[in-house]
């Protein structure tokens, strides 16, 4: 008999529900539970040490609820916390920076890689480390998008005010001549402006969304 237990998700807020929307659709069967620290939200502007508490304390909740698995759906919790949370768990841990960064690997065609994420994320080097272990030839060009995630928790996706936003945030990958062929989302909340993001990169940048 399969394994009847949920799969928990978490996140600090809404973007995690981008990783579940594809759960759902690719493993409809599957009974799932999702937790968003939105009290807690954002992750990004604080320090390791807080994103390490926060994320075991949420992943407490999910493995009291006997969870068969856990997806870490927040690129801050991965990329500071996963290592370590996996120690403390005996259900299996399934992050998002790897799926990315081999994903953005395959992507790219001029081997020139752009990555925004969250202060926290970007001050990791997780995906600066797992894009190189993919291919060590591709250069990687980090840049944190701060103001990015506020806008999705505020449900403020479009418009004129959030095009500005997205345009200053990316304006290294714009007009700084850096030539990248690839743009990872390196936080799931940012799938939720991605239209706008493609608008603003164009259309001769493959925009890569880590759900």
């Amino acid at each position: 008999m399969s394994d009847q237990r949920a799969i928990g998700f978490f996140d600090s807020g809404v973007g995690g529900l981008t990783v579940l929307r594809e759960v759902v659709r690719r493993l409809p069967g599957e009974s799932t539970l999702y937790l968003g620290d939105n009290a807690r939200a954002p992750y990004g502007p604080r320090s390791d040490d807080e994103v390490r508490r926060f994320s075991g304390e949420c992943l407490d909740e999910l493995a009291a609820r006997d969870v068969k698995a856990i997806v870490v759906a927040c690129n801050t919790s991965s990329a500071v916390a996963l290592p370590t949370l996996r120690l403390r768990y005996d259900v299996p841990l399934l992050g998002v920076v790897r799926p990315g960064a081999t994903a953005a690997a395959l992507a790219t065609r001029n081997r020139r890689v752009g990555v925004i994420g969250t202060i926290a994320t970007i001050r990791s080097r997780a995906y600066f480390q797992a894009i190189k272990e993919e291919d060590p030839f591709i250069e990687v060009f980090e840049q944190a998008t701060p103001d990015l995630v506020p806008l999705v928790e505020a449900g403020r996706l479009d418009g004129p005010l959030v095009e500005d936003v997205v345009r200053r945030s990316l304006e290294p990958f714009v007009d700084g001549g850096l030539d990248i062929d690839t743009l990872l989302l390196g936080c799931t909340h940012y799938p939720l402006l991605g239209n706008m993001i493609r608008h603003v990169v164009g259309p001769n940048v493959t925009v890569i969304d880590t759900a």
